[in-house]
């Protein structure tokens, strides 16, 4: 199961990147990274895929 505190986390790194947190940040992501990967990695992730819209 998916660690609430990781959520968070993402949510924190998210805005320090001086963006707004949305839960549909986390639609396109597969739940093997979710999992797998670092809350920084995903954060970036997250910041990368909201520049390229």
């Amino acid at each position: 199961m998916y660690d609430i505190n990781n959520l968070d986390s993402e949510r924190n790194l998210v805005n320090e990147f001086n963006l707004t947190w949305d839960d549909r940040y986390l639609d396109h992501l597969p739940i093997e990274l979710l999992l797998g990967e670092s809350v920084e990695f995903i954060a970036t992730k997250i910041r990368k895929s909201i520049q390229d819209q």
